[in-house]
């Protein structure tokens, strides 16, 4: 009896230890099955509301810029966050949300690494689409609503940069070209640059029917940087004479002809061994009353090309001599390059970063205006990084905007 009493005591045990492990087993199943759940179920939220935040872009950036970017800082972004998980967790006893952690600086649309992944993807656009369909900015129905001439320029993206191009630089990058659109690789980000520029901002004789903006001369502003239309007009008559000047001179040097006129004219002002000296200074300043010519022609539509010939130039020596003030002269022959063109090509030669802050100037420069006059291009972001901690464990997640329209 005592055996058969330790043999049934020892069964029992064994099954209380497996119902035990059992049940054991079975809670921890439960456990994780749980866990992988609720797992799935906040990677879900998490997505859903990063898209929900992605959802509230800036109607007025996308309609008339093509540029993706909501409005917000982190503690912004926590509110929202905070808000959809208690009224998603509020009824589960069994989840503890603990907080959000919100980073929007690898994506704010100040940061030009950030807008030019915008800006070329919206080149691209403009290519496929040519029909775009860009509309005026909206102002807002409240008190600020549009920004005096006082303060449409504080905290411009550019920081007020003067640099762009030197006339040197675009003459050392043309001369040895037959066409400005020598210059660009039809698949690089330049080209795709120019390409947003040529579509969303105006020059001085095209408007390309943009509706209204701050400057009319806004690609001379991407350009130049000046704070008045007149000033940056100026600036780029200044560059493209200069570049014209250069270019000129060099066919007049290779031109025999020409040479041989200045000659003649040098030897009779100055004889002897200064007429050499003389001949280049009448070359210089027939190339410069050419220069003056080209820009004339330039700015009411007439082309120009980049190495002249005999046919398309239009100054003679003799206006020279005599310091007669001409108007503008056209030899009838209208081809090379127009002056939209030339803008074109200077802005492809530029410091890229400095042309993509003085787009964004543009843009809140715009906003200010037209919208509301405390916009700042800083407090928008085109993506989102996010943590959320739930049942003390970290969800990360990344949203950004991929597609133009």
């Amino acid at each position: 009896m005592t055996v058969m009493g330790n043999k049934k005591g020892s069964i029992t045990i064994l099954i209380c230890l497996f119902f035990s492990s059992l049940m054991i087993l079975i809670t921890a199943y439960i456990g994780a099955a749980k866990a992988t759940a609720l797992s799935g179920t906040v990677k879900s939220l998490g997505l859903l509301w990063g898209e929900s935040v992605l959802a509230e872009y800036d109607l007025n950036l996308y309609n008339r810029y093509g540029i993706f970017g909501f409005y917000g800082q982190p503690s912004d972004i926590g509110g929202k966050f905070d808000f959809y998980a208690n009224k998603s967790f509020e009824r589960k006893k069994y989840v503890s949300y603990e907080g959000s952690t919100i980073r929007l600086y690898n994506y704010a649309l100040i940061d030009t690494n950030v807008f030019k992944k915008q800006i070329v993807k919206c080149g691209k656009h403009t290519l496929a689409n040519k029909d775009l369909n860009i509309k005026d900015i909206v102002s807002v129905k409240y008190e600020d609503s549009a920004s005096s001439p006082d303060n449409l320029f504080e905290g411009l993206p550019s920081g007020g940069q003067s640099s762009g191009l030197s006339v040197l630089d675009a003459v050392g990058a043309l001369k040895s070209m037959n066409s400005i659109k020598d210059l660009f690789k039809q698949s690089s980000d330049v080209y795709f640059e120019n390409k947003y520029i040529e579509s969303y901002f105006k020059n001085m004789i095209d408007d390309r029917g943009l509706g209204k903006t701050h400057f009319q001369n806004e690609e001379e502003y991407i350009l130049c940087g000046k704070l008045t239309d007149e000033g940056n007009a100026n600036a780029v008559r200044i560059k493209l004479i200069g570049v014209r000047e250069a270019l000129n001179l060099a066919y007049a040097l290779s031109n025999e002809k020409m040479c041989a006129e200045a000659m003649a004219a040098a030897e009779i002002l100055t004889p002897g061994p200064p007429a050499v000296a003389t001949q280049k200074a009448l070359l210089a300043a027939w190339a410069l009353a050419e220069s003056n010519n080209d820009y004339k022609l330039l700015i009411k539509g007439h082309r120009v090309p980049l190495m002249k010939n005999s046919q398309t130039w239009a100054i003679d020596l003799e206006s020279i001599l005599e310091n007669r003030e001409e108007g503008m002269i056209f030899t009838g022959v209208d081809e090379g390059e127009s002056y939209g063109e030339y803008l074109s090509g200077f802005l492809a030669l530029m410091d890229e970063n400095v042309k993509l802050l003085r787009i964004m100037d543009l843009i809140q420069i715009n906003n200010r205006a037209f919208y509301y006059g405390s916009f700042m291009l800083k407090n928008y972001s085109a993506g989102l990084e996010y943590a959320l901690q739930v049942n003390g464990k970290k969800y990360e997640f990344t949203r950004e905007y991929e597609t133009k329209k």
